[in-house]
């Protein structure tokens, strides 16, 4: 066998190791993910290539506000109307009540996540947005922080609506999926929402929610 066969003959075996260890880094992965009470469900768009999200096993009966962890992070909301420019941390009913009327909008939206009502949470959208999306099925209470909603554009409508675009982010600590599956715990991703403001009654609801593409 000359030297280039036997260079050829290396480099097969060195792939091969690199496979299988790869494989058992996986499967110790899964292991380990399994005895914290974790499963596995693929993003929808999975196509092989994302690394996999680990999704906590759900408790309906869980008080998250038992959880010392969870209320010594952030729950406050970071609010722009600005653009970015300027943020107000938003805690209680005062600095609420002193920022812009989707400030408070946002507050109600998240308190019904958190306290895992499905009936208040779809009663925040709007009819054609159910009609397209369906309503939330039930989901357990979620232990949201990090949320900040910055305006990003609004536009007033011929028919007296007023539409509100906000970039949106928020984590999930110890995500179970029945909220949302699509979201590794602690980490945030930026979504798109339209807020729709009716002329007549000042409501202001959810019209739609998009991802927004990270470069």
């Amino acid at each position: 066998m000359n030297d280039k066969s036997a260079n050829n003959g290396k480099k097969r075996l060195l792939k091969i190791a690199a496979i299988i260890l790869t494989v058992f880094a996986v499967l110790v992965l899964f292991d380990i993910a399994l005895e914290k009470g974790l499963s596995y469900r693929p993003r929808q768009e999975d196509t092989g290539t994302r690394e996999p999200i680990f999704l906590f096993n759900p408790d309906y009966d869980f008080d998250i506000f038992t959880d010392e962890a969870y209320l010594d992070l952030d729950r406050s909301l970071h609010f722009s109307d600005d653009g970015g420019t300027s943020t107000a941390i938003l805690t209680d009913d005062n600095s609420y009540n002193s920022a812009h009327r989707t400030a408070r909008f946002f507050r109600e939206y998240f308190s019904s996540v958190i306290m895992g009502d499905s009936d208040k949470y779809n009663s925040l959208f709007t009819d054609a947005y159910i009609k397209k999306n369906g309503a939330k099925d039930r989901f357990t209470m979620q232990m949201i922080y990090d949320m900040e909603a910055i305006l990003l554009r609004y536009e007033d409508c011929d028919d007296g609506t007023t539409l509100y675009e906000f970039e949106v982010r928020y984590a999930i600590r110890r995500n179970n999926g029945t909220f949302r599956d699509d979201l590794d715990s602690g980490v945030t991703r930026p979504q798109l929402y339209v807020l729709s403001e009716n002329p007549d009654t000042g409501a202001i609801l959810v019209a739609a929610i998009s991802d927004i593409k990270q470069r």
